[in-house]
C-alpha cells in the first residue's frame, strides 16, 4: 500500500474583530480541538505524532504551557 505523509500545519486563531494570530507551530497533522466547560485548557489530537496536546488558554486567548497529555499507540 501506499501512504500518504503527514505534512506540517499552523492552527490560527481568529478573533471577533478578524484578526487571525498564529496560536502553534511545529504540529503534524493536527485532527481536532476541544475546551472542557472551564475553557482553561485546549486539548488538540496531534495524528502525525499519535499523541493528544494540551495547552492552557489565557483570558485574551493566546495559548501557552504546551504539553503531552496523551500518547497514542
Amino acid at each position: 500500500g501506499r501512504t500518504t505523509p503527514f505534512l506540517p500545519a499552523t492552527p490560527i486563531r481568529v478573533t471577533p474583530d478578524g484578526r487571525a494570530d498564529v496560536v502553534a507551530e511545529d504540529l503534524m497533522a493536527p485532527n481536532g480541538m476541544a475546551l472542557p466547560p472551564d475553557e482553561r485548557t485546549l486539548y488538540l489530537s496531534e495524528c502525525g505524532r499519535s499523541q493528544i496536546l494540551a495547552f492552557d488558554v489565557g483570558a485574551d486567548g493566546t495559548l501557552s504551557n504546551r504539553r503531552v497529555f496523551a500518547g497514542l499507540p
